[in-house]
């Protein structure tokens, strides 16, 4: 079979193991909190069409309902969420088999732990927790429970992130991987430094790091096989002011073997979300890793270069080839958000322990940048 036959081939087994049974209302979601992320999540759910968000709590009934009648508005649901005024009333509502976590990181662990003592599934923002210690107890806790967690990293779910896994690690179309490089970058205004929560110490002490670098931390374990590095250099490049959150960071990841991996995130710089790994016998590049471009394809760019020299010719040729995928960029039910939702739906009968442990695997990177970048040394990883 030709490369481009057996490509075709693995996409179309692809898109039928993600074919998802409808069922709309098996799982009755409950949301913490009334965050902005929550909009795209009830699109999301909306369009799985094996979901549904029953309820939504928080500690200002009217921004609760706001959400509900603004989401509402542009997506229309049957059946209206209820409105609690509390997280604990939500947690023990009977009837509420999942409940999403958009709040702020410092507030987090106590209510994913609650969640899970009563036999809910975890969706969890990222970052997942403010110390390594208190990721290993909200993991622990749903073990225990016998339900899924998984943090909320959308591109996990595309259809193109599994292509480019299986790329790497099945066909090793680029050879071995010894270098990925990533960054992640928008530039807030002066109003984002002043009033969002993502420059507040207390509820987001790790500022871009966190927020973005949870992104590049992830594509870097992905395009390695999930391995954990032996150990890490990270630099706080810049804050806004003197004790506020990093709002430019810097990482290198080093692997066994002399594989390594860099890493830079930023509030300053303007939009960039791509990622290039480098083979031995070749490259792969993804401009739009986190959120892709806007449009109904994303795509993987493959380079296998060659240079040729003949007398007085230096001839630097490009090869390889572009792989595209039918799924839109967001909003669509094709869309990574909307399979992240039916994973996590088909999760709910059997939980897979592979989502916590990338999430704790992601957690211990970034806790070990961060320590690294307050002592200015190397740190040791040992897994």
């Amino acid at each position: 079979m030709e490369r481009g036959a057996e490509w075709g081939s693995f996409v179309g087994k692809l898109r039928k193991s993600m074919t998802f049974e409808q069922s709309p209302g098996s799982v009755r979601w409950g949301v913490l909190g009334a965050a902005v992320i929550a909009r795209k999540f009830w699109q999301a759910v909306r369009a799985s069409g094996c979901s549904s968000i029953a309820a939504v709590a928080s500690r200002d009934p009217a921004r609760a309902q706001a959400y509900i009648d603004q989401c509402h508005s542009r997506f229309p649901v049957a059946e209206l969420p209820q409105v609690y005024l509390d997280y604990q009333s939500l947690i023990e509502a009977p009837g509420i088999d999942a409940i999403y976590v958009p709040l702020p990181t410092g507030l987090r662990q106590s209510w994913v732990i609650e969640a899970a003592r009563h036999g809910k599934h975890v969706l969890c923002e990222k970052p997942c927790a403010i110390s390594n210690v208190e990721m290993q107890a909200m993991i622990d806790a749903c073990h225990r429970s016998g339900v899924q967690f998984m943090d909320n990293v959308m591109f996990m779910h595309s259809t193109r992130t599994e292509a480019l896994r299986n790329q790497l690690h099945v066909e090793k179309r680029i050879g071995a991987v010894h270098r990925v490089a990533t960054q992640f970058s928008f530039r807030g205004d002066s109003s984002f430094f002043q009033e969002n929560i993502r420059n507040q110490a207390t509820m987001e002490p790790w500022g871009c790091l966190g927020d973005l670098g949870w992104y590049c931390i992830r594509i870097c374990l992905l395009a390695m096989n999930d391995e954990l590095p032996i150990g890490v250099r990270g630099r706080i490049l810049q804050s806004k002011e003197s004790g506020s959150p990093p709002s430019e960071f810097s990482g290198e990841l080093y692997f066994s073997g002399g594989r390594s991996a860099s890493m830079y995130c930023s509030f300053i710089n303007q939009h960039q979300q791509w990622v290039h790994v480098s083979g031995t016998e070749g490259n792969m590049w993804i401009d739009d890793f986190v959120l892709p471009w806007f449009g109904n394809r994303t795509r993987i760019r493959e380079r296998c270069p060659s240079f040729n020299e003949s007398g007085f010719d230096f001839n630097y040729e490009c090869h390889g080839q572009d792989h595209w995928f039918d799924e839109y960029g967001n909003g669509h039910p094709t869309a990574q958000e909307v399979q992240l939702v039916r994973k996590f739906v088909a999760l709910t009968k059997k939980p897979d322990a592979y989502w916590p442990e990338i999430a704790r695997e992601t957690q211990c990177v970034m806790q070990a940048l961060w320590d690294s970048a307050m002592t200015n040394a190397d740190v040791s990883m040992s897994g």
